[in-house]
């Protein structure tokens, strides 16, 4: 029973007796402020919206996000949006596009109320930074330089690198990271998604590729690239995976979403659904 609720039957006992009369008047002098106090204490409603777009990346970001055909897209992140919006009575309708159209619609704002996944870095960006990002971050994004050629397992970063070929995700935003590799002499060769960037190294056209393992494990080895040994060198950098949501999504709603990924975290889910998606180790590099 809400504090609302009470206060409607305080007043109407008030009304059936003449002597108290200076109760119902304490009562109607404070009746705004009680409201003004129940409204802050009701939980945030997800209700508010009967329906949000969920954009995902176009095969380029297993397992975050998994989607073929008609089926139900998959993926960590599929998973969690999922679980959020579970039993809210919010219908959650996929859109599937490669990065750069995504990016073009956010920009024409043609896609109304909306969510999608992102990285913390991506604040200096002016495709992300007028959205809004989630209270909550997810998990961390390691960066790795990889390779199945022993040859190119790395001693000392400056100088094994210096000459070779990296292998990066066209449109993919990776800070500042290919920059400075760029600096220290590597040459950049882009390709479509991470399973054209395994086929590069495989044929000996690249020698490193910049991403996380976990994600280019795991598209090895559904997709049997055959690639045995997966050589991995992390990086200083990894920035926080989080949420991204459009300004036309309530406040209410933004608030109540940030609730449900604080109880999703604090319960284990979250772990739960990243463990799911997880490789075995990557193969040490010396």
């Amino acid at each position: 029973m809400t504090t609302k609720h009470l206060t409607t039957l305080n007043l109407r006992r008030g009304i059936e007796s003449p002597k108290n009369r200076s109760t119902l008047s304490l009562s109607l002098l404070f009746l705004p402020l009680l409201f003004w106090v129940s409204g802050l204490l009701a939980p945030a409603q997800a209700s508010e919206i009967e329906s949000i777009n969920y954009l995902i990346y176009e095969g380029a970001v297993e397992p975050y996000q998994i989607a073929h055909g008609s089926g139900p897209a998959k993926g960590i992140i599929s998973d969690i949006v999922f679980a959020i919006f579970a039993d809210s009575g919010i219908t959650v309708e996929t859109v599937i596009k490669p990065a750069p159209r995504i990016k073009r619609d956010i920009y024409q704002a043609s896609k109304g109320c909306w969510i999608s996944y992102g990285f913390r870095s991506w604040q200096s960006d002016p495709s992300w930074s007028q959205q809004v990002m989630s209270e909550i971050d997810l998990f961390p994004y390691q960066y790795s330089l990889m390779s199945v050629d022993p040859a190119n397992q790395i001693q000392q970063l400056k100088v094994d690198i210096k000459n070779k070929i990296l292998v990066t995700i066209k449109g993919f935003q990776y800070d500042h990271l290919v920059q400075q590799l760029k600096t220290l002499g590597m040459n950049v060769l882009e390709a479509k998604n991470q399973r054209h960037a395994m086929e590069l190294l495989l044929r000996h056209r690249g020698d490193y590729y910049l991403g996380n393992y976990p994600r280019m494990a795991y598209v090895n080895s559904k997709y049997h690239l055959g690639a045995n040994h997966l050589y991995n060198y992390p990086l200083d950098h990894a920035p926080p995976v989080t949420l991204i949501m459009s300004r036309e999504v309530p406040m209410a709603t933004q608030q109540w979403i940030n609730e449900r990924l604080r109880a999703l975290k604090a319960d284990g889910t979250i772990n739960a659904i990243v463990e799911r998606y997880q490789m075995p180790p990557a193969e040490p590099t010396d």
